[in-house]
């Protein structure tokens, strides 16, 4: 088990930096007076709000930060705001065309007409690949359900065991948000004011996001990244 932390307003840019098992890539300014705890395998820097596993470079506010979604207050409104569709992997864009007509008949028409002119997915300006919007709006695989909660097709496809792929991970990880880099991968939360609810949600049932979380960052990143992640933060906080 490896952990190295780092205070976020150090991290500039990129130079070789060793990490145990592997070696991460990132620019550490100066470390001014730091006082360093060391446990077996586990080196903690006192000050610092951010920790590296792997080569995943992950923010403080992951397990600081408390959230569970609440659907009937927010209506699932991060599937329907904002100015671009789903961040999609590449390998998701093949999936999608393949799920395509398993996934269809649980969309609504707008979302089929979008899909079949746009594409199962986009490239926006920067290059990225997301999910078609409907009239720029909201996600062109959202269906509504009877309470006007905005729900995910493709889920609801594999929910009925029509196929095998759930969603996009980017999706099953919100509100963490994935920055890829050519040597690291930086986890961040999105903190979105139409998510205030869940905020509240989470702080009230005392569920931080990561535990919230927890199926899709499996999914993202195994288990035993969790399990590293989830005894840093009992250490740390002194969790049982």
């Amino acid at each position: 088990m490896y952990f190295f932390l780092l205070h976020k307003n150090f991290i500039q840019g990129h130079q070789l930096f060793s990490a145990g098992r592997k070696t991460h890539i990132f620019f550490i300014g100066v470390f001014l007076q730091t006082l360093f705890r060391t446990y077996p395998n586990i080196i903690i820097c006192t000050f610092a709000p951010m920790i590296i596993i792997d080569d995943t470079l992950i923010s403080d506010e992951i397990y600081t930060e408390f959230f569970v979604c609440d659907l009937p207050v927010c209506h699932g409104g991060c599937c329907v705001h904002g100015d671009a569709g789903a961040p999609l992997e590449k390998k998701e864009t093949v999936i999608l065309k393949e799920i395509y007509p398993q996934v269809k008949p649980f969309l609504r028409q707008e979302g089929i007409d979008t899909i079949e002119k746009d594409g199962a997915f986009v490239e926006d300006i920067d290059g990225e690949f997301t999910t078609p919007l409907v009239n720029k709006q909201e996600c062109a695989y959202v269906f509504f359900d009877e309470n006007n909660i905005a729900k995910c097709g493709i889920e609801k496809a594999w929910e009925e065991q029509k196929v095998t792929f759930k969603k996009p991970v980017s999706c099953h990880l919100y509100p963490v948000r994935i920055t890829r880099y050519s040597n690291y991968e930086a986890v961040n939360y999105h903190r979105w004011p139409i998510c205030e609810c869940a905020r509240k949600n989470g702080k009230k049932l005392n569920v931080r996001i990561y535990e919230f979380l927890k199926e899709s960052l499996i999914r993202k990143y195994g288990e035993s990244w969790y399990e590293q992640l989830d005894s840093y933060v009992k250490l740390t906080l002194g969790k049982e």
